[in-house]
């Protein structure tokens, strides 16, 4: 079972260091009005900036870039297809677009290199598995729990903070905790919620294996 608790603090830090090289050039196809980045197949490909003209990143269109670490998202990109950047166990750096809308199922599963993140406001749907499995995951920026799939975040670390800027209806216990265990959080991670009552003030909400 899970126990609550709830404190005062201050918001999480977000880290980052990085480095690195090589940008491969790939070419952008128009489908149904959109310009879809397709498969990205050079796997020496360390860091990759994505064309600013570039909406949709298609499905599996990074699988095979294994040593990708690095990635550079223009504004313009509003949808990340399934699987566009699962298994890239080396993926750290990259700040999601802030126009971006939707990112589907398993976007980013196993990518177990990601620390922190940081979901735009202007996201309104993440596909179930979307992060699944990222193992070293500990700290989530998102606009509230209402935009989170299935078992999004199942498998990340055993202790997760979440900063939330809408608990949106949630007013009990016991549906904070059946969100949680929706979108994959089990009762034997400790996870901290911080969500802003106001301008001026923070609740911390920790939640443990009793």
């Amino acid at each position: 079972m899970f126990s609550i608790n709830y404190s005062s603090d201050e918001e999480s830090d977000y880290d980052s260091d990085f480095s690195e090289i090589i940008i491969p050039e790939l070419k952008p196809v128009r489908t149904n009005e959109e310009l879809i980045l397709t498969a990205c197949n050079d796997v020496s490909v360390v860091k990759y900036s994505i064309p600013h003209f570039v909406t949709n990143i298609g499905v599996f269109a990074f699988r095979d870039c294994y040593r990708l670490r690095e990635v550079e998202f223009p504004n313009t990109v509003k949808t990340i297809q399934p699987m566009a950047f699962e298994g890239l166990v080396l993926l750290r750096k990259f700040n999601l677009p802030p126009k971006l809308e939707t990112i589907h199922i398993c976007a980013f599963q196993g990518c177990n290199n990601i620390i922190n993140l940081i979901i735009p406001d202007s996201v309104i749907s993440i596909g179930e598995n979307a992060f699944n499995y990222c193992s070293r995951l500990r700290s989530v920026k998102l606009p509230n729990f209402g935009i989170v799939g299935n078992n999004v975040f199942g498998g990340c670390a055993s202790s997760m903070t979440f900063e939330i800027r809408d608990m949106q209806n949630i007013r009990t216990y016991a549906e904070l905790e059946t969100v949680l265990t929706r979108i994959g959080i089990t009762s034997t991670q400790h996870v901290e919620i911080n969500h802003s009552l106001d301008e001026t003030k923070t609740n911390r909400i920790s939640v443990y294996h009793a």
